[in-house]
C-alpha cells in the first residue's frame, strides 16, 4: 500500500508444485498466484512480485517509490536489488525489532486483515457445517476479508502513525529508539 491510499493487488504464494485454477476463484482482481515448496517467498518469488508492483505502481527516475522491506533473506539478492536500481525503486530495510513500529502494513493494516478473515472464514464455515476451510474457498473469503480492510483511510493512517508520510520524527520516543 502507499501513503496515498493505494493498494498493489496481493500475491498469494501456496504450498504446492504448480498453481491449480481453482485456487484463484473469485479472489481479489489482478491478484498473483504462486507456489513454493514450503509456501514461503524465496528469492525467485520476491523478483516475480516486483515485478507484479512495477506493473502497478508505474515508478520512473522523476517519481521512485520507497519500498519498506523487513531484513528477510529473499529482499537481500544482488538481483532484486539491480531490478529495484533499474525499476526506480528505492529499498529500504527496517531493523527486526522495529518493524512493528516502521513498517506501514503491520501498524494498521495485517492486524485488521487477519481479523475480518478469520471471521469470514468462521462465517462460512458455520453457514457451511464445515469442520475445515478448503484451499479453493481461500481466495473468495481473502477477497472479503481484504475488500473491507484495504481502504484509503487505513493506508494513510499508517503511514502518519509510522512517521514516515507526512514525515514526523517525533512519533517515537527516544526511550522507544533505543529499545
Amino acid at each position: 500500500m502507499s501513503a496515498a491510499g493505494n493498494y498493489i493487488p496481493p500475491m498469494f504464494i501456496f504450498a504446492r508444485t504448480q498453481v491449480n485454477p481453482s485456487l484463484e476463484k473469485v479472489g481479489p482482481s489482478r491478484a498473483l498466484y504462486t507456489c513454493s515448496k514450503n509456501g514461503q517467498t524465496n528469492e525467485t518469488l520476491f523478483l516475480k512480485w516486483l515485478q507484479h508492483l512495477v506493473s502497478f505502481s508505474c515508478p520512473t527516475p522523476e517519481t521512485p517509490i520507497l519500498l519498506i522491506l523487513d531484513s528477510h533473506f529473499s529482499h537481500c539478492t544482488l538481483t532484486a536489488y539491480a531490478f529495484c536500481k533499474m525499476n526506480s525503486i528505492v529499498m529500504m530495510s527496517v531493523s527486526p525489532h522495529t518493524f512493528h513500529n516502521t513498517q506501514p502494513l503491520e501498524v494498521s493494516f495485517l492486524g485488521p486483515l487477519k481479523i475480518a478473515f478469520s471471521m469470514e472464514s468462521l462465517t462460512y464455515l458455520n453457514l457451511n457445517k464445515l469442520k475445515y476451510l478448503r484451499l479453493e474457498d481461500f481466495a473468495a473469503l481473502f477477497e472479503k476479508a481484504y475488500g473491507g480492510v484495504a481502504t484509503v483511510g487505513n493506508a494513510v493512517s499508517a503511514f502518519k502513525a509510522t512517521g514516515i508520510f507526512p514525515f514526523n520524527a517525533s512519533v517515537f520516543s527516544d526511550l522507544e529508539c533505543y529499545n
